[in-house]
């Protein structure tokens, strides 16, 4: 080799290294407890080359899969979904790896990234049948952070539901009840019997189905009765987010309101009453009453409650006009 190509060769070398000290650093900046230095870094990344970029990502996976590192599965995906063209398929990829705990983490990672993981979908449709009970919990996850409902994506929550128990089948139902909350009223056996046994993932579940969730009515009103507060408050949430298909549980939540010793239960179940509509109108005298109470902010919400519910017109409501 003359000269010059031996000259070509160390710095191309030295290039190399050069490079591989920067995306080091990069990924130290990227991964640091300074959020100023992480945004900063941040906008880095997209100036990369896809070579670079691709460095990049390999070096963050490698992070995930050692789990040493405090705050991976945060900062990681703030990174990464900055390129997901080039991560999202290497960290798909990284879903192969034989421990379980990389296999979950990787998973998180990905329902972190959200919508800009899509592609990663099949990988994690398959993870709903992982030998490892935490991937499938994670998998699960992370199909509803990711947010795209297609026919294989319900069908594959079906079937977990089915094959599982336990948190794994509570997080594909909450999956599910994301994505699709009627078609999720094929696990309300499953979601009256977590209300039942005071399952807070129960109760997200139905605050997610909102008037899907009707048929567990009056398993929430049982909730409301005698109760520790925040589960009551949890079951007035999911009356709540029902809407006017709440109006058999008018005459508890009228009770509520009336005096319930936790001012947040009654504020939740003010808001639920007048998500019923103009049959709502039951309620005036109990919110009359509450505008002498002692407390100025419980007599502003019961004071702008009546005006909404007074304003209603039955012909109108929930029409969209």
């Amino acid at each position: 080799m003359n000269l010059l190509g031996k000259f070509l060769l160390i710095a191309l070398f030295a290039n190399e290294l050069l490079y591989a000290q920067d995306t080091s650093e990069l990924v130290n900046r990227l991964l640091s407890d300074n959020l100023k230095a992480r945004v900063e870094a941040q906008k880095e990344i997209e100036r990369l080359d896809s070579s670079s970029q691709k460095q990049l990502c390999d070096s963050m996976i490698q992070v995930l899969i050692d789990g040493r590192q405090n705050n991976a599965q945060i900062f990681v995906p703030e990174a990464l979904k900055k390129i997901p063209t080039v991560s999202i398929p290497l960290l798909a990829n990284a879903m192969d790896n034989n421990n379980a705990g990389c296999r979950t983490r990787i998973a998180n990672v990905l329902g972190n990234i959200g919508r800009p993981a899509r592609a990663a979908l099949p990988r994690l449709l398959r993870g709903l049948k992982d030998i490892d009970v935490q991937v499938r919990h994670s998998a699960a996850y992370s199909i509803a952070k990711i947010g795209y409902k297609t026919d294989e994506v319900i069908s594959s929550l079906q079937s977990a539901i089915k094959e599982n128990t336990g948190d794994v089948q509570m997080m594909a139902i909450d999956a599910l009840a994301e994505l699709d909350p009627w078609t999720a009223k094929e696990a309300m056996p499953i979601l009256k019997d977590g209300v039942k046994k005071n399952d807070d993932k129960a109760f997200f579940a139905l605050q997610k189905m909102g008037p899907a969730a009707q048929d567990a009515i009056p398993e929430l009103i049982n909730a409301l009765v005698g109760q520790d507060e925040n589960i009551q408050l949890d079951a007035v949430t999911a009356l709540a987010e029902m809407g006017p298909a709440a109006k058999t549980a008018l005459p508890t939540l009228i009770e509520i309101i009336k005096g319930h010793g936790n001012q947040s239960v009654r504020m939740v179940a003010v808001g639920a009453i007048i998500q019923i509509g103009p049959e709502a109108k039951t309620a005036l005298p109990a919110l009359k009453e509450m505008e002498k109470d002692k407390d100025d902010m419980v007599r502003r919400q019961a004071m702008q409650a009546e005006r909404k519910i007074e304003s209603y017109k039955t012909a109108t409501f929930g029409s969209g006009n």
